[in-house]
């Protein structure tokens, strides 16, 4: 059996030159999707400024591709990132100092790590090579450990997907939420449905037989559910949202979109069970308190 891992995060190609000495609120995104929504949330994190805030920061959180994509492990991806930020543990997961542990002694870990010159070349790029085979970014890591923050907040966005997720698993995240204070952002069917509030005449979404549709979201076709169909016909595009892509769809029509999801359901418990999302919360919180811009 292989074994379970323990922890998400990685930092992929984390390039350190991406840190910022600027002191900002730092938004850490835990997000279900591989595409759709990272893309979307570092676009707007691009053009944060020229929309009027420039005090916040948003980091989506860089995981594994090993299928860790389930509500549950959402949360999870969030409260790893979370006890890296409190300081309470050492920058590397447990599993991880374990498995160095079999090749290393412990006072070599430490020289490795502090890049001291006592180790040779030769050990140094084993444990390099090491790191790399498990997904694990240094510069990532201290990154997350040490980035400059007028305050932090913590973001879980994930679907309600009736076919996939159960009430009991939502609820259970929901909960853990508000007792850490984490901000939940729930949306139903799927998160497309937040980009569509961009780019769709309302009244029409709100129609009883498009509404049922939308909440229905069966697959149309081998790439579309119903919803991201909608999305795709009118943004053209599939899943990732490139630069050109969200300046012409999506950025200048925020907030239209915080105005749309008012006419839908907009708390945690109502988007469990009606078409809605939760995401204008998390919008009013990067905007401190107002409504953004946008027709």
């Amino acid at each position: 059996m292989a074994e379970k891992k323990t922890y998400r995060l990685s930092g992929g190609l984390f390039d350190r030159e991406e840190e910022t000495s600027d002191v900002k609120r730092l938004f850490f995104l835990s997000v279900e999707g591989e595409s759709t929504e990272p893309s979307y949330f570092i676009n707007l994190n691009r053009v944060l400024k020229e929309l009027g805030v420039d005090d916040a920061a948003l980091h989506v959180l860089r995981h594994r591709k090993d299928g860790l994509s389930s509500p549950e492990d959402v949360y999870l991806l969030l409260e790893e990132c979370r006890t890296i930020r409190d300081r309470r543990c050492e920058l590397l997961p447990l599993p991880v100092i374990d498995r160095l542990r079999e090749e290393f002694s412990t006072e070599e870990i430490e020289k490795l790590m502090n890049g001291s010159s006592d180790v040779s070349v030769e050990k140094f790029k084993r444990f390099q090579d090491v790191l790399v085979n498990l997904g694990i970014n240094l510069n990532y890591y201290e990154y997350l450990k040490s980035a400059p923050s007028a305050g932090d907040r913590f973001v879980v966005v994930i679907d309600r997907d009736v076919r996939s997720h159960t009430r009991e698993c939502l609820d259970e995240i929901i909960r853990k939420c508000r007792d850490n204070a984490y901000l939940c952002c729930l949306t139903n069917p799927c998160f497309e449905f937040w980009l569509l509030l961009h780019l769709a005449d309302v009244d029409g979404l709100l129609e009883p037989d498009e509404l049922q549709k939308i909440q229905d979201n069966v697959r149309v076709s081998k790439r579309h559910t119903y919803v991201s169909g909608l999305v795709s016909r009118l943004a053209r595009h599939y899943k990732h949202i490139n630069e050109h892509t969200f300046d012409r769809y999506y950025g200048p029509y925020l907030g239209k979109a915080t105005k749309n999801a008012q006419k839908f359901a907009v708390t945690e418990e109502a988007v469990l069970d009606e078409v809605g999302t939760t995401m204008p919360r998390l919008i009013k919180e990067i905007f401190n308190g107002r409504l953004p811009a946008g027709d």
